[in-house]
Protein backbone atom coordinates (compact mmCIF):
# COMPACT_ATOMS: atom_id res chain seq x y z
CA UNK A 1 0.00 0.00 0.00
CA UNK A 2 1.62 3.10 -1.07
CA UNK A 3 1.73 6.59 0.79
CA UNK A 4 -1.16 8.55 -0.96
CA UNK A 5 -3.04 5.18 -0.13
CA UNK A 6 -2.70 5.15 3.38
CA UNK A 7 -2.89 8.63 3.61
CA UNK A 8 -6.06 8.77 2.49
CA UNK A 9 -7.99 5.91 4.52
CA UNK A 10 -6.26 7.46 7.30
CA UNK A 11 -7.98 10.80 6.27
CA UNK A 12 -11.45 8.32 5.71
CA UNK A 13 -11.34 7.78 9.34
CA UNK A 14 -12.69 11.55 10.49
CA UNK A 15 -15.85 10.84 8.70
CA UNK A 16 -16.90 7.21 9.35
CA UNK A 17 -20.00 8.30 11.45
CA UNK A 18 -21.40 9.94 8.12
CA UNK A 19 -20.36 7.37 5.91
CA UNK A 20 -22.27 4.65 8.29
CA UNK A 21 -25.36 7.04 8.36
CA UNK A 22 -25.54 7.57 4.97
CA UNK A 23 -25.23 3.64 3.90
CA UNK A 24 -27.88 3.29 6.70
CA UNK A 25 -30.08 5.43 3.84
CA UNK A 26 -29.23 3.07 1.09
CA UNK A 27 -32.54 0.90 -0.54
CA UNK A 28 -31.60 -2.87 0.83
CA UNK A 29 -31.55 -5.98 -1.32
CA UNK A 30 -31.41 -9.75 -0.62
CA UNK A 31 -27.62 -10.51 -0.57
CA UNK A 32 -25.86 -13.60 -0.71
CA UNK A 33 -23.54 -12.41 2.26
CA UNK A 34 -20.55 -14.09 0.49
CA UNK A 35 -20.38 -13.97 -3.28
CA UNK A 36 -17.09 -14.42 -3.77
CA UNK A 37 -16.00 -16.27 -7.36
CA UNK A 38 -15.70 -19.86 -5.37
CA UNK A 39 -18.76 -19.56 -4.54
CA UNK A 40 -19.83 -19.38 -7.99
CA UNK A 41 -20.59 -22.05 -9.95
CA UNK A 42 -20.40 -21.72 -13.75
CA UNK A 43 -21.58 -24.58 -15.83
CA UNK A 44 -19.15 -25.98 -18.81
CA UNK A 45 -22.18 -25.80 -21.33
CA UNK A 46 -24.76 -22.99 -21.34
CA UNK A 47 -25.05 -19.69 -19.70
CA UNK A 48 -25.36 -18.49 -15.79
CA UNK A 49 -23.80 -19.48 -12.84
CA UNK A 50 -25.08 -21.34 -9.71
CA UNK A 51 -24.22 -19.96 -6.62
CA UNK A 52 -23.80 -21.98 -3.38
CA UNK A 53 -23.17 -21.12 0.21
CA UNK A 54 -26.14 -19.52 1.58
CA UNK A 55 -24.29 -18.85 5.15
CA UNK A 56 -24.46 -15.26 5.48
CA UNK A 57 -27.88 -15.07 2.87
CA UNK A 58 -29.86 -11.63 4.38
CA UNK A 59 -30.71 -8.12 3.61
CA UNK A 60 -28.19 -5.40 2.71
CA UNK A 61 -27.31 -2.12 1.32
CA UNK A 62 -27.95 -2.27 -2.55
CA UNK A 63 -24.49 -2.82 -3.77
CA UNK A 64 -23.19 -4.95 -0.91
CA UNK A 65 -22.32 -8.14 -2.70
CA UNK A 66 -20.19 -6.18 -5.41
CA UNK A 67 -17.45 -5.53 -2.98
CA UNK A 68 -16.10 -9.18 -1.96
CA UNK A 69 -17.15 -10.07 -6.04
CA UNK A 70 -14.52 -7.37 -7.06
CA UNK A 71 -11.75 -7.83 -4.10
CA UNK A 72 -11.78 -11.40 -3.14
CA UNK A 73 -9.00 -12.50 -5.27
CA UNK A 74 -7.18 -9.32 -4.76
CA UNK A 75 -6.87 -9.97 -0.91
CA UNK A 76 -6.43 -13.46 -1.67
CA UNK A 77 -3.41 -12.53 -4.11
CA UNK A 78 -4.80 -13.92 -7.22
CA UNK A 79 -5.50 -10.95 -8.90
CA UNK A 80 -3.94 -7.80 -9.34
CA UNK A 81 -5.37 -4.51 -7.79
CA UNK A 82 -5.29 -3.15 -11.52
CA UNK A 83 -8.00 -4.81 -12.59
CA UNK A 84 -10.80 -3.49 -10.08
CA UNK A 85 -11.52 -0.28 -11.92
CA UNK A 86 -12.19 -2.32 -15.31
CA UNK A 87 -14.08 -4.92 -13.22
CA UNK A 88 -16.18 -2.31 -11.48
CA UNK A 89 -16.96 -0.29 -14.73
CA UNK A 90 -18.52 -3.52 -15.83
CA UNK A 91 -20.11 -5.53 -12.56
CA UNK A 92 -21.53 -2.48 -11.16
CA UNK A 93 -24.06 -1.54 -14.23
CA UNK A 94 -24.70 -5.55 -14.80
CA UNK A 95 -25.45 -5.75 -10.89
CA UNK A 96 -28.11 -2.90 -10.97
CA UNK A 97 -29.65 -4.14 -14.51
CA UNK A 98 -30.31 -7.70 -12.57
CA UNK A 99 -31.77 -5.44 -9.31
CA UNK A 100 -34.16 -4.37 -12.10
CA UNK A 101 -34.62 -7.06 -13.90
CA UNK A 102 -36.14 -8.86 -10.68
CA UNK A 103 -38.16 -5.58 -9.81
CA UNK A 104 -35.84 -3.32 -7.94
CA UNK A 105 -35.42 -0.12 -10.04
CA UNK A 106 -32.26 1.51 -8.10
CA UNK A 107 -30.39 4.27 -9.97
CA UNK A 108 -26.86 3.45 -10.67
CA UNK A 109 -25.32 6.22 -8.93
CA UNK A 110 -27.57 5.38 -5.35
CA UNK A 111 -25.77 2.02 -6.29
CA UNK A 112 -22.14 2.95 -6.89
CA UNK A 113 -22.07 5.34 -3.72
CA UNK A 114 -23.83 2.30 -1.29
CA UNK A 115 -20.75 0.33 -3.17
CA UNK A 116 -18.35 2.96 -2.52
CA UNK A 117 -18.83 3.18 1.19
CA UNK A 118 -19.21 -0.27 1.89
CA UNK A 119 -15.77 -0.80 0.47
CA UNK A 120 -14.33 1.48 2.89
CA UNK A 121 -16.09 0.09 5.79
CA UNK A 122 -15.96 -3.07 5.08
CA UNK A 123 -12.78 -3.86 3.01
CA UNK A 124 -10.74 -0.60 2.80
CA UNK A 125 -10.15 -0.16 6.24
CA UNK A 126 -9.19 -2.66 7.31
CA UNK A 127 -6.38 -3.00 4.71
CA UNK A 128 -4.61 -0.84 7.05
CA UNK A 129 -1.95 -3.02 9.27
Amino acid sequence: MGPSVRRSSRSATTGLAAAVEELEQAPVAAAHGDACSRNLLVPTHGQGFVLIDFGFFGLAPVGFDLGQLLIGEVQLGERSADCLPALEARCLPAYVDGLCAEGLDVDLGVVRRAHALQMLLFSGLSALP
